[in-house]
């Protein structure tokens, strides 16, 4: 009876050179295999144990060991074929991307790979910040070549702002790639404008070339960019706002010689 001690059968090994070895249960003249139909032959230990080192390329490969017994006329015995892998390459993450491409922050974010193995791959696991602390998604399990790894961050965790995304694939040897990407979140929800007051705040006093001075309070969930007050003086006329402290944007406009000013319109550009 021959014993192979080494390879093990289904075993991944992450080194070209492998140890063969076996032993048997009576004396023998020889050792010898098949390894993917190619014969070679063991170097002996002893009368009951052969081994060898032998050098192989990625991949997977089949090998049966053969030993001869002292019998006048001798006998061969033969093992089981044995199956086992070489994998000596990171596995290979040939694209990532989001869906949707142009996401605000009311869409739900898929962040997804497709990613390659030679030999064989075994799990992949995503990482995003999107709730402001990178987090890890549960282990998403992979077999043979190739694969599609895929995570959906819901809305709820999700504003305005930059997130990063980042897959992680693991071989069957153990061996890891990985590959990040930035996806700009944009901002979905609008300005809000308060506490509009104006001086001189009665219809009285605004006489023809009197100065209007507008403050508003304004304020967004990301930031703001820009704040327009639209004002009719006889014509419709646009003019920035200026922040004069925290939340409060201030502008002002000369009223016309004809005396018409009907009302006060603020607007806002957020970014």
């Amino acid at each position: 009876t021959i014993t192979v001690w080494s390879p093990v059968n289904g075993t991944y090994y992450s080194n070209t050179s492998v140890f063969f070895r076996i032993t048997t249960d009576e004396t023998t003249t020889n050792g010898s295999y098949s390894l993917d139909g190619v014969i070679g032959y063991l170097d002996n230990v002893s009368a009951t144990e052969w081994n060898k080192t032998v050098v192989l390329a990625e991949g997977v490969h089949n090998v049966t060991f053969y030993a001869n017994d002292t019998a006048s006329t001798p006998n061969q015995g033969n093992s089981s074929l044995v199956e086992f892998y070489v994998d000596i390459t990171s596995p290979i993450i040939n694209s990532t991307n989001n869906t949707p491409v142009n996401v605000n922050e009311n869409n739900n974010l898929s962040c997804y790979a497709y990613v390659y193995d030679a030999v064989g791959l075994n799990y992949s696991y995503i990482e995003h910040n999107a709730t402001g602390i990178f987090v890890n998604s549960s282990i998403m399990p992979l077999s043979g070549n190739d694969g599609l790894v895929n995570y959906t961050i819901d809305s709820i965790n999700l504003s305005a702002g930059l997130v990063q995304c980042k897959v992680y694939v693991y071989d069957n040897v153990g061996l890891v790639n990985s590959s990040s990407w930035l996806i700009n979140v944009t901002d979905a929800t609008e300005p809000n404008i308060t506490n509009i007051v104006y001086e001189p705040s009665s219809t009285d006093e605004l006489d023809p070339n009197s100065i209007v001075i507008v403050n508003a309070t304004v304020t967004d969930n990301v930031n703001v960019d820009s704040v327009v007050l639209n004002y009719n003086n006889g014509t419709w006329n646009n003019i920035s706002m200026s922040n004069i402290i925290g939340n409060i944007y201030q502008a002002n406009f000369t009223t016309s010689n004809s005396g018409y000013f009907s009302n006060i319109l603020s607007t806002i550009l957020n970014s």
